[in-house]
């Protein structure tokens, strides 16, 4: 499955300390997480802080045949890399597998839940991370921030 569009938003924020999640939903409707991941058309990545979130892309794949060739998974895998987590229906073994070497968490969640209360349910994580995937990623963010004033130089 080829990427068809990709709109992405420039964010202009200054990097700050505060922690973020990068979290990709499979939706047909822009509101809703609705979608299979191998067959989804269309996937919402937000930017995530406790105070906020901001649509960052919307990745539109063209449609075809579900004739089980995997090689198709490759154009989203490719697209959501950056992302920390992706919110699907369901999902394949091989699909888990593949975002899982790429440092994404997939989940999949049984209902059409809509995407404004997951991203508020996460917002609640971001304040008290008490989810250890949550507390993970926001000591990984941590740890980089570290490397980075580390490396760089220093005057005395």
């Amino acid at each position: 499955m080829r990427l068809e569009r990709h709109l992405k938003v420039l964010n202009d924020k200054a990097n700050s300390n505060e922690p973020t999640l990068k979290v990709a939903f499979a939706s047909s409707n822009r509101k809703q997480v609705n979608q299979h991941f191998g067959s989804a058309n269309m996937f919402l990545v937000y930017e995530i802080t406790k105070d906020s979130s901001q649509l960052l892309e919307n990745l539109q794949f063209a449609d075809e045949a579900q004739d089980g060739n995997e090689s198709k998974l490759m154009a989203k895998l490719n697209a959501l890399e950056s992302c920390q987590m992706v919110y699907c229906n369901a999902i394949g073994a091989s699909a888990v597998a593949q975002l899982m070497k790429r440092g994404v968490q997939p989940m999949r969640i049984d209902e059409q839940l809509d995407i404004s209360n997951l991203i508020k349910s996460l917002q609640k994580q971001l304040i008290d991370p008490t989810d250890p995937l949550i507390s993970r990623f926001t000591k990984q963010q941590n740890a980089g921030r570290f490397e980075k004033l580390a490396a760089e130089s220093w005057e005395e």
